[in-house]
């Protein structure tokens, strides 16, 4: 039912939701023709009752307010990856500042977060907020051996040549 080039229903949710599903369940979400009916028919589940031993959103919603966590800066850069590769840049940058927010201060993985995140606002055509993050990218560490690759996109060149 998921494909990456999808553009609806919240990717990642639906993958999520598609774990728990027998192929005969999958078949009915898919004879749906109309957004409403497949929103009403997750919403009947019981993985997605708030309630619910197994809740699917738990893990994805759950927030951790002021907690820095490597692993949690991985997934949601990892996750940013996969939705940039797809071309869903709003998502993706997302994702990346999820994983700025959670990254331990001044770690590679804040400055990678911050890489990845100034290249989705390049997609976006929003040169100043790339170039900041470079710059945030830079003070933070980011590693000698990405900066030159990252410093020499054609989009980053013209930026920096234009101020």
């Amino acid at each position: 039912m998921y494909h990456p080039d999808q553009r609806g229903l919240f990717p990642i949710i639906q993958m999520k939701i598609e774990e728990g599903l027998s192929d005969e369940d999958k078949a009915e979400f898919l004879s749906l023709s109309r957004l409403e009916d497949k929103v009403a028919w997750i919403h009947k589940l019981p993985r997605v009752s708030s309630d619910h031993g197994d809740n699917i959103f738990r893990e994805i919603v759950r927030l951790d307010y002021g907690t820095k966590s490597r692993e949690k800066s991985i997934q949601n850069r990892e996750a940013g990856n996969a939705q940039f590769y797809v071309g869903n840049y709003k998502q993706a940058q997302i994702l990346y500042s999820v994983a700025v927010f959670t990254a331990p201060a001044k770690s590679e993985d804040f400055s990678l977060a911050l890489a990845n995140r100034s290249a989705c606002f390049q997609k976006m055509k929003a040169t100043k907020l790339a170039l900041a993050d470079i710059s945030l990218a830079l003070e933070a560490g980011y590693p000698n051996v990405s900066t030159e690759a990252m410093l020499t996109k054609p989009s980053m060149s013209m930026a920096c040549s234009i101020g």
